[in-house]
């Protein structure tokens, strides 16, 4: 009895999940919990840490769910919070992120097609004005994910050059992503 009060004290004053409450929902969300960060560049290890934090989350608020609710769309949107908050920490440290542009994207996506294209056209259109050495080491190391050394071969660059390069090619994209985001609304 006094073993239960206190893990319903450290779970903020419910009783915890049992893995057997828990298991079908894991099951269900995994995937495309662990996909929604995936698909916005974190890496496979980083992904796996932050579905775990995502489904922790889901459990320390789940007094905030309600039952009739979609479960998934509650996920993901503590799984957009949880990247919110990493993207913030990179950002302290001066750094812009591949999920920090992928945000940018989001935060003007709308639910329509045309517009989705059209956001989808105008990242096309800011990675057309990176360079080839800089659109590369960029496809390479988020959508083929070579390791940065791999990747300073490839362009007979240091890995230091290699990470400068990609440094410079985020922050063009999210600068190019904010005007024609400007230019779109004038």
């Amino acid at each position: 009895m006094a073993k239960q009060a206190k893990q319903r004290a450290a779970s903020g004053g419910q009783t915890p999940l049992t893995a057997e409450q828990l298991a079908p929902l894991v099951e269900a969300n995994h995937g495309a919990v662990y996909a929604y960060f995936r698909a916005r560049g974190v890496s496979p290890t980083e992904a796996e840490d932050l579905v775990q934090e995502t489904f922790l989350r889901f459990c320390q608020a789940r007094d905030r769910f309600e039952k009739d609710r979609n479960a998934r769309a509650f996920l993901l949107g503590i799984a957009k919070n949880l990247l919110r908050e990493r993207a913030r920490r990179v950002r302290r440290r001066g750094e812009v992120s591949w999920t920090d542009i992928c945000l940018e994207v989001e935060s003007r996506a709308a639910p329509c097609p045309l517009e989705q294209q059209e956001l989808t056209d105008r990242l096309q259109k800011c990675l057309e004005q990176l360079t080839p050495a800089a659109r590369d080491a960029l496809r390479w190391h988020y959508r083929e994910q070579e390791p940065l050394q791999r990747i300073g071969q490839r362009l007979q660059r240091t890995v230091g050059a290699v990470k400068l390069l990609m440094y410079r090619a985020r922050k063009t994209l999210k600068k190019c992503l904010a005007l024609e985001g400007e230019g779109q609304a004038e």
